[in-house]
């Protein structure tokens, strides 16, 4: 429901986005009840999904742990993920909330108010050493997410964009006429 809103005003929107994700990991991992630490973190912002849907979404990577107040000691985390979803997830969506009041009072005229009542979710993932994932976060980066790929045209004049289904592990292929793109 945000999307719209996002693609028309793509700087403040990825401002926001960035500002309360990592304000809400931030304060959810300086918590003592939670970690006690602050941490220390990358973030790549994504604005498609593998099908080429407008998608805005940050992934970060994160080290399993951070630093004691005064950044005296390293506190590392007793599970196999940094922070808890849900706390996380409305702790986004009340800082989103709020950095769009202040940064963008308009947006909240237009948006259906239905948005901040929802569950809002934030998927996190233990990666191991993250060498995985930052290999996948540096193509991003160095280069774009269509790299130099090759994109099959058929004789009818369409574009097939390849893709790995993410459920499936499958790969796809889907088909735009070349004005869609």
């Amino acid at each position: 429901q945000l999307r719209g809103w996002m693609r028309a005003h793509p700087r403040v929107g990825a401002a926001a986005l960035f500002c309360a994700s990592a304000q809400a990991m931030q304060s959810l991992a300086r918590n003592p009840e939670r970690l006690g630490a602050s941490l220390g973190f990358l973030g790549v912002l994504h604005t498609w999904s593998r099908t080429l849907g407008y998608h805005p979404h940050i992934h970060y990577l994160v080290p399993g742990g951070g630093l004691s107040e005064g950044d005296e000691r390293w506190i590392a985390t007793a599970k196999d993920f940094l922070l808890s979803f849900v706390p996380l997830g409305e702790h986004f969506a009340n800082l989103l909330r709020a950095q769009l009041h202040k940064q963008a009072p308009e947006a909240l005229a237009v948006l259906p108010s239905a948005i901040w009542r929802r569950q809002w979710w934030v998927h996190t993932k233990a990666v191991g050493n993250g060498e995985k994932a930052l290999g996948y976060l540096s193509r991003y980066v160095f280069k774009t997410a269509t790299g130099n790929r090759r994109l099959p045209v058929y004789r009818d004049g369409r574009i097939g964009w390849p893709y790995r289904d993410s459920k499936s592990g499958q790969p796809r292929c889907i088909k735009f006429q070349r004005h869609e793109l």
